[in-house]
């Protein structure tokens, strides 16, 4: 049974900018920034289930998620709150005929990518007559579009004597301003519009090649269709490549806009535009119980690339395993198989697998990636987070988002980049927002002693997170990437020590000798794995005149 335990005071302002009519405004978004793990989308949810009791205000709630039936989960509890059937949900995956039930319906729950959609200027049907829209962490809207120079030499293959030659010629010229672009500026990143009457040129080498004959097979359309694209809007040019994205896309208001979002008092992006207007709602929790490691090192995708190995079986080794119980370790895709390779190679003395050693030491170990992690529960009562990468995307990304949100920019500009101060401002809050949400995964509601390692030299980014971790304890540490050398005073101590007291007691006994195959009993574990616990002690066993021998046999002296 659903029942609330939300805390309403921290939400009353929220309440009633969902609730009183004054308060709406249908140019601006209001970004409601209540910390993570507090329970602001399900207050959201519990607010709108009741208003429906006495309001018939129409709502479009947008969230990031349809996996895991959470579009359902979300329903259900609107509908909880409500007391009746006010709530219920479209996806692209639907049947047509349950379109109308989702225009009608009072609230209507999509994902991020529906929402995409809408901003494009399609579906609209679903948003006619309602008052209220309400985003669970902004979408990122744009997304990016590359023309290569595979597709201008696909262009060439297919059209070169197309139009009496202008699909050659077509090609070439798309090639030079690439190519001119490379020798002169490196990587730097230019703007430039097509749309402008200077490079009618081109479209006019298009039109021919266009005229000149129908185009039946797909791949030759397809080919035509991005060059169409290209040479009707802006574009970037970077990394020898050209860059652009959706035209016509806008953010879409309806009377009242919300924005849920605990990273809003800090990303950047927030503050490029009037059409947010930031809501900060200060802090809930305090985190005196938590350590916050940080190791001043360099994790970006190029030096993790570098030295993946290296970087993984040192900073596996830094975890104090003795003192978690939980543990979620955060790296990139790219990287997740390594990093389970270096931890078991650094516990394999408790098993083969993350499976036996977890069951061996009663520990939970589990790796996830940047990119798979917001919104997800599923650690909510972990202890410990080792963030091995620092998650920064393609720069062009940045500068896409200060393109859209400001249009402050002119054919021809250009940008260096790490040198313009805006879009570096976007880099280093997107930054720490990734790795806020990351931390902010685990003892979700922040009642466990918690230990955060957190390896990246992005030192502005760093003090962003500490700042919105109220008396968190920080402590600057450092690691040495020039020594192959484990710290193994971190490993789990709990059966090598019971291994040296059984040990220690047979000797204290008297006894002269034993067999192998008792201590596998006495430990419960499988010949390998005693194996393995076995060379792990051989110094102590010698220093007290204990034999290990490669047989069966234990003897003491």
């Amino acid at each position: 049974m659903m029942k609330s335990t939300i805390k309403i005071d921290y939400f009353k302002e929220l309440e009633e900018q969902i609730l009183d009519k004054d308060k709406w405004n249908r140019d601006k978004f209001y970004v409601f920034d209540h910390e993570a793990g507090t329970g602001k989308s399900r207050f959201t949810q519990q607010c709108l289930g009741q208003m429906t009791k006495t309001q018939k205000y129409k709502v479009l709630y947008v969230q990031k998620f349809k996996k895991d039936k959470e579009l359902e989960k979300t329903v259900e509890r609107i509908n909880h709150y409500a007391g009746r059937e006010v709530a219920g949900y479209y996806s692209s995956d639907l049947r047509r005929e349950q379109k109308k039930k989702a225009k009608d319906i009072q609230i209507l729950c999509i994902t991020h990518q529906m929402y995409y959609q809408v901003c494009k200027g399609n579906n609209l049907e679903l948003t006619k007559g309602r008052d209220i829209l309400v985003v669970d962490e902004l979408p990122q809207l744009i997304q990016e579009i590359y023309v290569t120079r595979d597709d201008i030499g696909d262009l060439w293959v297919n059209f070169n004597k197309d139009g009496d030659g202008a699909g050659g010629e077509l090609a070439q010229s798309l090639l030079d301003l690439l190519l001119e672009r490379r020798e002169n500026k490196g990587d730097t990143i230019q703007y430039i519009d097509f749309r402008l009457e200077r490079y009618d040129k081109f479209r006019k080498l298009f039109n021919r090649v266009k005229s000149s004959r129908n185009v039946e097979i797909k791949e030759e359309k397809e080919i035509l269709l991005k060059i169409d694209m290209l040479l009707n809007q802006p574009f970037f040019i970077c990394q020898n490549r050209f860059v652009l994205w959706e035209g016509g896309m806008k953010l879409y208001k309806l009377k009242n806009n919300i924005i849920l979002d605990a990273n809003g008092g800090f990303e950047y992006k927030y503050r490029l535009s009037n059409q947010f207007e930031i809501k900060s709602q200060g802090k809930k929790y305090e985190y005196q119980n938590t350590n916050l490691f940080h190791y001043n090192i360099k994790t970006t995708k190029g030096n993790l690339t570098k030295n993946r190995k290296l970087m993984h079986e040192k900073i596996v080794s830094e975890i104090d395993w003795n003192n978690i119980s939980k543990v979620l370790f955060v790296t990139d895709i790219a990287g997740e198989q390594n990093l389970e390779k270096e931890i078991l190679s650094y516990l394999r003395f408790y098993g083969n697998n993350l499976e036996e050693i977890q069951q061996n030491f009663n520990k939970v170990i589990s790796i996830d990636h940047f990119g798979n992690l917001i919104g997800k529960n599923h650690y909510r009562d972990y202890d410990t987070i080792v963030i091995l990468k620092t998650p920064n995307y393609n720069y062009i990304s940045y500068v896409l988002e200060y393109t859209f949100l400001t249009g402050d920019v002119i054919d021809g500009i250009i940008f260096e980049p790490f040198k313009n101060e805006a879009i570096e401002k976007i880099r280093i809050s997107a930054v720490a927002g990734e790795f806020y949400q990351a931390i902010k995964r685990i003892n979700r509601e922040n009642k466990l002693k918690s230990n955060i390692y957190l390896f990246s030299d992005n030192m502005d980014a760093v003090e962003m997170v500490k700042e919105q971790l109220t008396n968190i304890q920080y402590f600057l540490k450092e690691i040495d990437l020039d020594e192959r050398k484990y710290n193994s005073d971190n490993r789990p101590k709990t059966q090598l020590n019971r291994l040296k007291e059984i040990l220690m007691q047979y000797k204290k006994d008297g006894v002269k000798e034993i067999n192998k195959k008792l201590l596998k009993e006495e430990l419960d574990i499988k010949s390998p794995n005693l194996a393995k616990l076995l060379g792990e002690v051989q110094s102590f066993a010698e220093s007290n005149n204990i034999i290990i021998e490669k047989g069966r046999k234990i003897y003491f002296n």
